[in-house]
């Protein structure tokens, strides 16, 4: 057994709730994605990886103690800080995410000035018609 962050209603903090887990369970924890941690354990037939090496995911459910995943979903990391790393590609994901998965065509309203603003914040170049 591990632990899993799981959340089961919306609210505040109190709603988050730590509980014992089946390591294996595709549904340890839905939330969350993005996960820096050392590899424990290789199964058979991985040559990519080996145990103790520091990868990075982007997949659903990293608020666990421990997963099983797969080798082939799982970034490589340099000798560098995991808590760096996190943050950093947070903050890749996030911006993938709002300008390439969710393209959107900016008018001349509130929430288009917004989004304008991000992408200068960005340093996008824009293209602005009057």
């Amino acid at each position: 057994m591990v632990k899993a962050i799981r959340v089961y209603e919306v609210g505040d903090p109190e709603v988050l709730k730590w509980e014992d887990v089946e390591i294996g369970d595709p549904y340890m924890s839905l939330q969350w994605m993005v996960a820096v941690g050392v590899v424990t354990a290789i199964g058979e037939g991985v040559c990519e990886l080996k145990i103790g090496d520091i990868v990075y995911r982007n997949a659903m459910g990293t608020y666990t103690e421990e997963q099983i995943v797969l080798a082939d979903k799982e970034m490589p990391l340099p000798p560098i800080d995991p808590l760096v790393v996190a943050s950093v590609m947070i903050q890749a994901h996030t911006w993938f995410k709002d300008v390439m998965v969710d393209p959107c065509v900016a008018d001349d309203g509130y929430i288009d000035r917004r989004l304008i603003d991000r992408a200068m914040v960005w340093g996008e170049s824009l293209l602005l018609d009057d």
